[in-house]
């Protein structure tokens, strides 16, 4: 291939094909992606969804009624089979294959301890896993008045 440079000369130019990102999507999505454990309401839900982007995913979506769900954190499982609010099947990505979702009150994972948890949907062969974060926040500890030394409340 060539073309006209500023100047008018012709130069030859051969296009490449630029690697932008090198990354795999994950196929377990988990919203809200961070969970605040405390001051739960009893309304508060998490939904995990098993997206039809790979051959692990497919498989899985169709033995949908064998699989197991768990969320794990710090050294803690929770089994959350069986214990969705809602489940059903959709298509999410758009690729006319229906997706699973599954619907779970927030209160379930309240035995988790903060950090980095992961979803792992598997029917004891083949799995698929997602992450999420954990947040425990504190209560503030005692206010100091400054300038005045051992005044709390």
């Amino acid at each position: 291939m060539f073309t006209r440079s500023m100047n008018g000369r012709a130069r030859r130019v051969t296009p490449g094909v630029e690697q932008l990102e090198d990354r795999q999507l994950l196929s377990i999505s988990v919203t809200p992606s961070v969970i605040n454990l405390k001051n739960l309401s009893p309304t508060a839900k998490v939904t995990v969804t098993l997206i039809s982007d790979d051959a692990n995913s497919r498989f899985l979506l169709g033995e949908i009624q064998n699989v197991m769900i768990t969320a794990s954190s710090g050294g803690a499982t929770i089994n959350l089979t069986g214990r969705e609010v809602k489940q059903r099947l959709k298509d999410v990505n758009g690729d006319r294959i229906p997706d699973a979702i599954a619907v779970f009150r927030r209160s379930i994972l309240k035995s988790l301890p903060a950090g980095l948890a992961t979803v792992k949907v598997t029917d004891g062969i083949v799995s698929e896993t997602g992450t999420f974060v954990v947040i425990r926040p504190g209560r503030p500890g005692p206010h100091v008045h400054h300038g005045h030394p051992g005044a709390t409340h």
